[in-house]
């Protein structure tokens, strides 16, 4: 879905509405051949069917107790028109995990320690068209992802008020792809370019921390710990690999409860570092055709506090509040872009002079070292009530009132003013019947009651910049879910 056009009023209307492309058409020299009609059908879909089966199995060895996680997902992807172009995608995903730990509590140790496997492969295929001037048919004959873990953690009193935490990961990956390209720009191209390889990834992940109980119901926290986000292979004739992402996070909290438990209240201040962060960008790739690929664009870091309170104010009603803020920034932030030619560069980063990059293409770098991170919101926070009415008949119904709230944020990386997507306020109501001593209940709910348009984030339309496409949460949804435990 695009954001609001001009003339326009409907934030649900789609990339290829009316007013949409009568606004494309005046955008000079590509906009008519992207809103040509020959292309634009109207015809949008999204046919998605996902089928999920997982289980559990507990065994109390006395020592220890084993868990065992097996689990296997089936994904069928099914869409045409997705924003911003006439696209039209079909792919498969198979996907099965196992985890299997074991874990120990006494009076002065906890540990826990396990295996994981993840194992994926997708097949299918995309046919873009961006109106009469660019076209790509992607199709992917194997992308396979194989993963495997060891994990331990463990918390260990040195005294009766003071815990030392310390655990460890390594994970190994292996990320093939067989696949190939076709790109037609202006009607010229040429045959299907194939993009395979075989990358493998590795990692050592590590987190240490401290517990103090000042009182029986409060705690002060630190924990110090690395994440890792794993690289990855680009629809794209090789060099085609990405780099993983890599973050060191830094948490000073407190936990607390007061009035007999009835009030909770939890305290945060954090940092967040990251190196080689990964964002996913429409740009042009090693052939010199418009592909939307992950790069390493640098470094970035967060640093916010969090507060989380729960009270519960009658033995029928509790409330619910979480509040977060977030200061961000790329520390640095370099992407190659096409040299325009047509249309000057639609960005509000500095841009270096042309320059060849690694495939002998001309291209401007970008450094939008300063700004916020993409779809990071300065405020976010949450509100909530809950109240159960008891019946005659022994059961009740929970009534469930909550809303969600963000600030301003940018959708993409290219920071224009289209791409500051607007604050928002979501709220939802359900209500669940629950018998007395039965082993099901019936919600109904109501969700975006105010039909909030919320934008996720986008890309710009890279031949008529500055339009910008962006993907839209639901609007007012209604349903009802039965539940049954056996």
């Amino acid at each position: 879905m695009p954001r609001p056009l001009l003339g326009e009023s409907n934030p649900w209307t789609a990339a290829g509405s009316p007013a949409g492309l009568a606004q494309l058409a005046t955008q000079l020299p590509f906009g008519p051949l992207l809103a040509s009609p020959l292309i634009w059908q109207g015809n949008n879909f999204v046919d998605n069917t996902s089928a999920n089966a997982s289980t559990e199995f507990k065994y109390d060895m006395g020592w220890a107790a084993l868990t065992i996680l097996p689990a296997y997902r089936h994904f069928s992807d099914n869409e045409l028109n997705f924003p911003g172009f006439n696209n039209g995608e079909d792919f498969r995903s198979k996907e099965f995990t196992t985890e299997a730990r074991l874990s120990h509590d006494d009076e002065r140790v906890h540990w826990v320690g396990g295996l994981y496997y993840y194992d994926e492969t997708v097949t299918g295929h995309a046919v873009v068209q961006d109106g009469l001037v660019f076209s790509a048919q992607v199709k992917y004959a194997s992308l396979a992802t194989k993963s495997y873990a060891a994990f331990g953690q463990t918390s260990y009193s040195i005294s009766n008020d003071l815990r030392l935490i310390g655990g460890v990961r390594y994970t190994k990956e292996k990320r093939s792809v067989d696949g190939s390209v076709a790109s037609v720009f202006l009607g010229l191209g040429g045959g299907p370019e194939p993009f395979a390889g075989t990358h493998d990834y590795s990692s050592f992940t590590w987190k240490t921390g401290l517990e103090y109980d000042v009182a029986p119901e409060n705690m002060l926290y630190f924990t110090a710990s690395t994440g890792y986000k794993a690289g990855g292979i680009n629809q794209e004739p090789p060099p085609n690999s990405f780099a993983p992402e890599t973050l060191t996070a830094f948490e000073l909290g407190s936990r607390n409860r007061f009035f007999d438990q009835r009030l909770q209240v939890n305290l945060e201040v954090f940092k967040w570092d990251y190196n080689d962060h990964q964002e996913s960008v429409l740009t042009f790739d090693t052939t010199g055709a418009p592909n939307f690929l992950t790069v390493n664009a640098g470094s970035a870091s967060i640093e916010g506090f969090s507060v989380d309170t729960r009270a519960r104010i009658t033995p029928f009603d509790t409330f619910r509040a979480y509040g977060e803020y977030n200061h961000t920034r790329y520390d640095s932030f370099s992407l190659d872009e096409a040299a325009p030619t047509f249309n000057p560069l639609s960005t509000s980063c500095p841009v270096s002079p042309v320059h060849p990059n690694g495939a002998g293409l001309p291209v401007v770098t970008e450094n939008c070292a300063g700004f916020q991170l993409a779809r990071t919101p300065t405020w976010t926070g949450s509100v909530g009530w809950e109240h159960r009415f008891a019946l005659a008949n022994g059961g009740g119904v929970n009534t469930n009132v909550s809303a969600q709230f963000a600030a301003k944020r940018w959708g993409a990386v290219d920071f224009t003013v289209n791409e500051r997507l607007p604050s928002y306020v979501v709220s939802n109501v359900d209500l669940t019947y629950v018998p007395e001593r039965a082993n099901w209940s019936l919600t109904g709910f109501v969700h975006n009651i105010s039909n909030e348009a919320v934008y996720m984030g986008g890309i710009q339309q890279s031949y008529a910049p500055p339009q910008f496409f962006s993907t839209i949460g639901p609007p007012r949804t209604f349903g009802g879910r039965f539940n049954f435990d056996f």
